[in-house]
């Protein structure tokens, strides 16, 4: 028979104590019961290594949940960002042609303004899907953080107070700080939103260590393994989450806020992936909420010489190779490059490259060439051309 029994310890605190419990009964000389035998097994210990093991399941099940649904909306980002760029081309280019009337012009500014939005909204799906091209370097994440710090402070709400917990002696993680400034401006923006009048948020960044358990535990589900870590931590006093919203919340398009498009967050962790990081959150309803994200430690020891590149003389020239498989981006690409100049070679595939790469090899000046094609992709193409 499964039973818990409640006790207190030593500290005046209950604690769960799961036991199981075999009855039989004591016969006398003429086999009537007299008495009983109660035997108590103590089972906590197995008893936890299941709820141990259940929690990794189900984290491990809405890891995969979440991967599928990266792939739907870094596809469904990809082919909506291919519409956009003839959109956003178009434009640019009736702005260009047409300086003369003010009216088209204006127009012209608004078409590129909105398509320059959706292109927004585009890059946070691929955020999501982990798909968008980063360019990571050594960085001491309290002194990027810190130069930033206007920035942050701008996007709160004037009732909530900012602080701020920046120690300087940290190690380098390799990150690209554009992303990073999105991950904090999403979080800040988000913890801001959850107070309901005056309030506080707290940016943090430190060092700690990691166990096993806790690597396991982390989001998204990764091959995080015990050491040191360099964490960044957003915290708030605001209303915090319940059980099911802590459930969806990195679901992309899932949001609590009037209008909120949800794709803050589910950018969030696509970003924490492409970092090789992990993610913890922390939250109760009306006790606020933490976000942990934890980042390896970088193996280079030292950060990256900036190098001052000399100007360089515009020279609107020469063959360019356009490597696109979409016929509206190709069209507006060449539109563009033709009107600064150049002559424009059309591919659309990696193959058709890499044939006319080796034929035109002494005369191209530079290849603008697509990821994601048929018959070779752009990654393959370039690994050729190198």
């Amino acid at each position: 028979i499964p039973f818990v029994h409640y006790h207190k310890n030593s500290h005046n605190s209950q604690s769960n104590l799961w036991l199981t419990i075999d009855a039989f009964p004591l016969l006398d000389e003429v086999n009537k019961p007299y008495t009983a035998v109660v035997v108590f097994h103590d089972v906590s210990k197995e008893k936890q290594a299941e709820i141990e093991s259940e929690k990794i399941s189900a984290h491990m099940q809405q890891g995969k949940k979440l991967e599928s649904l990266g792939m739907l909306a870094g596809r469904v980002a990809h082919d909506f960002n291919n519409l956009l760029t003839p959109i956003r081309g178009s434009s640019e280019l009736i702005e260009h042609l047409s300086p003369e009337n003010e009216r088209i012009s204006i127009l012209a500014q608004k078409i590129l303004l909105a398509s320059e939005k959706a292109a927004d909204l585009c890059h946070q799906m691929l955020a999501h899907a982990g798909s968008t091209l980063i360019s990571m370097e050594p960085i001491n994440l309290s002194e990027e953080v810190s130069q930033l710090n206007s920035l942050f402070k701008s996007s709160l709400s004037m009732e909530v107070e900012y602080k701020q917990e920046l120690p300087t002696d940290l190690p380098l993680i390799d990150a690209d700080i554009n992303e990073i400034r999105q991950i904090i401006l999403n979080l800040l923006i988000n913890a801001s939103e959850s107070i309901d009048g005056s309030g506080e948020v707290l940016l943090k960044t430190g060092v700690t260590t990691l166990k096993s358990k806790d690597t396991r535990l982390l989001m998204p589900t990764s091959d995080l393994q015990p050491g040191n870590y360099v964490f960044l931590e957003v915290s708030d006093t605001g209303c915090g989450m319940d059980e099911e919203t802590l459930q969806n919340l990195f679901n992309p398009f899932f949001t609590t806020k009037i209008g909120g498009r949800g794709l803050g967050l589910s950018a969030v962790l696509g970003i924490v992936k492409q970092h090789s990081a992990g993610l913890r959150v922390k939250s109760e309803p009306g006790k606020g909420s933490k976000f942990e994200l934890f980042f390896p430690v970088s193996t280079n020891k030292s950060k990256p010489e900036i190098i001052q590149s000399s100007s360089l003389q515009n020279q609107f020239s020469g063959q360019i190779l356009l490597v696109d498989d979409d016929p509206e981006v190709h069209e507006i690409g060449k539109e563009i490059l033709n009107m600064l100049g150049f002559d424009v070679l059309a591919a659309t595939n990696g193959q058709e490259a890499l044939d006319i790469f080796r034929e035109k090899e002494d005369q191209l000046k530079c290849i603008v060439l697509d990821v994601l094609m048929p018959v070779m992709n752009g990654e393959q193409a370039f690994a050729e051309i190198r």
